[in-house]
């Protein structure tokens, strides 16, 4: 692990047990082991390192979405994957999941670093616009669709973390069953 690495992932675990004001940089550089120097050589400001946080949640995030997701498989099913895929890295990777729900709506996150963030949730967006485009999804708004999908996965992700439900395969596709009942075009016959 690099020290740029090591600054960001004390940071992660440090700013979402305690909170940002509450983790000063001398704190990072302390548990760390990182000279303060070395940190503000990596990044300007304790803003900084949250932004490169915001980053590397969602390049991480992105690149477990489409896990084995094959275009062969049918639409149907290639959802479900999705999903699964989704809950999965949350369920996994709970600091990250703590700091999406926490600190990834803050204005302390650059307008910047969204839109860099934006394109590694681009094959998800491609699928579900491939979905409406052939009908088998609803036509509406592809924001609402993804944030409503993704309502659902943070539903039962912190139902899993809190432990008060325990997530069982059959909870699972019932879960999954929810959101695709809710975009699906049952209009159309095709899966």
């Amino acid at each position: 692990m690099t020290k740029k690495e090591k600054i960001t992932q004390t940071a992660l675990q440090l700013i979402v047990n305690q909170g940002i004001q509450e983790t000063p940089m001398s704190q990072i550089s302390k548990v760390s082991g990182v000279a303060m120097g070395t940190i503000y050589h990596h990044f300007k400001s304790k803003n900084e390192i949250i932004n490169q946080i915001y980053l590397d949640v969602k390049k991480e995030f992105g690149a477990s979405i489409m896990k084995d997701v094959d275009k062969k498989m049918e639409y149907k099913a290639r959802f479900y994957q999705i999903w699964k895929n989704i809950f999965n890295f949350f369920y996994q990777h709970e600091l990250m999941f703590r700091f999406s729900q926490h600190f990834g709506h803050l204005p302390i996150i650059t307008e910047t670093t969204r839109q860099e963030g934006l394109v590694f949730y681009e094959p998800v967006i491609d699928f579900l616009a491939e979905g409406i485009q052939l009908k088998i999804l609803k036509n509406i708004d592809l924001q609402l669709m993804t944030e409503t999908i993704y309502g659902n996965v943070v539903a039962l992700t912190q139902l899993a973390h809190s432990k008060t439900l325990k997530i069982t395969n059959t909870l699972l596709e019932q879960a999954i069953a929810i959101s695709w009942d809710g975009v699906h075009n049952s209009k159309n016959l095709e899966q």
